[in-house]
């Protein structure tokens, strides 16, 4: 398992470059576990993403929340 998927399964609280660097490895190599999110969901990761600009400050609350959903969704799969 790669060490950034370790951070999402790790903690409830993710810090939030750990959270911002593990989703945008799911979104641009993590193959292996697209699956896990539907094309929407990925669709929504990447906006998030690119919104975000490396910045939580650039965020809303709800969208940092929809963020960390998405990541554990992606890394351990299901709901």
């Amino acid at each position: 398992m790669p060490a950034w998927s370790a951070l999402a399964l790790s903690a409830k609280r993710i810090p939030w470059r750990a959270l911002f660097v593990a989703g945008q490895q799911l979104y641009v190599r993590g193959r292996a576990f697209r699956d896990n999110l539907t094309a929407t969901e990925r669709t929504r990761l990447g906006e998030i993403l690119r919104k975000s600009k490396g910045r939580r400050t650039n965020l809303s609350d709800a969208e940092v929340s929809e963020l960390r959903g998405l990541v554990v969704k992606g890394v351990r799969g299901g709901p």
